[in-house]
């Protein structure tokens, strides 16, 4: 073996012994970065514990849903979920597209009448944010003095006029 061959082989050989020098004192560290993940792992798991949380039952769930996930057919189907999310706002375009062409050919989705749909919504919605009050017979004579309950009810007996013409 000539000089050069030696001197880059003993090179390497440093290179080696170096590399080896690093790995030893990592895998010295090796049990005291066990123990760290360990102390950790538990306190994380007491403070689980405090909110009511089995950590143990977490991690067999967890193992389930991962197992369930790996599945073939429910990565599958998972792609296919993928595609499907990608395509949804070309899907969403045209599911208001027509909804826009059935209100435009529908005879009785004027304005006026979505405007009362949306008064109507309203006055449900205010309503039910207030307890109901426990009326009899006299009490509800006793509101129909109220202006606003008999420009409703006339409404509503308007309304049911002409659905009793077309029933």
């Amino acid at each position: 073996m000539d000089k050069d061959n030696f001197n880059e082989l003993n090179a390497r050989l440093e290179r080696i012994e170096a590399a080896l020098g690093q790995l030893t004192k990592t895998t010295e560290n090796v049990p005291d970065l066990m123990a760290i993940g360990a102390d950790t792992a538990d306190e994380l798991a007491r403070q689980g514990e405090s909110r009511g949380i089995d950590p143990v039952e977490r991690a067999e769930a967890g193992m389930s849903l991962l197992l369930t996930l790996s599945e073939p057919e429910t990565l599958k189907n998972l792609q296919s979920l993928v595609k499907l999310s990608n395509q949804f706002p070309g899907i969403m375009a045209m599911g208001v597209d027509s909804m826009d062409e059935i209100v435009r050919e529908t005879s009785c989705m004027t304005e006026e009448n979505l405007a009362f749909v949306i008064k109507a919504t309203e006055a449900v919605t205010e309503a039910n944010s207030e307890p109901p009050p426990k009326v009899g017979l006299f009490g509800m004579l006793s509101a129909l003095s109220d202006p606003d309950r008999q420009k409703a009810l006339g409404h509503i007996l308007n309304i049911l006029k002409k659905l009793g013409k077309k029933l």
